[in-house]
């Protein structure tokens, strides 16, 4: 299992909003999708740091994981999810 920590970053002059996922291995930030809501966002930024931490398993038909608990984070600006990676 791995903990996974998603955190919304605001706009700035330069860039749009973004969702940050970190983990103990690596983090990732994609850009804000307005076609989603919030929680889909969130899911969108821990499956996309998921598919970069398992990129060597496409082959083996690998790239099975699911959310087991997701909720607000600590600090209230994203989510805290746990996965298990099958």
């Amino acid at each position: 299992m791995q903990a996974i920590e998603t955190k919304f970053l605001g706009p700035t002059n330069t860039r749009g909003s973004r969702v940050k996922a970190t983990c103990w291995l690596k983090s990732i930030t994609i850009e804000w999708d307005h076609s989603y809501n919030v929680e889909d966002n969130h899911k969108r930024a821990i499956d996309t740091l998921v598919m970069s931490l398992n990129y060597d398993r496409k082959d083996e038909g690998g790239m099975a994981w699911k959310v087991v608990a997701m909720g607000e984070s600590v600090d209230g600006k994203g989510k805290t999810a746990i996965i298990d990676l099958a």
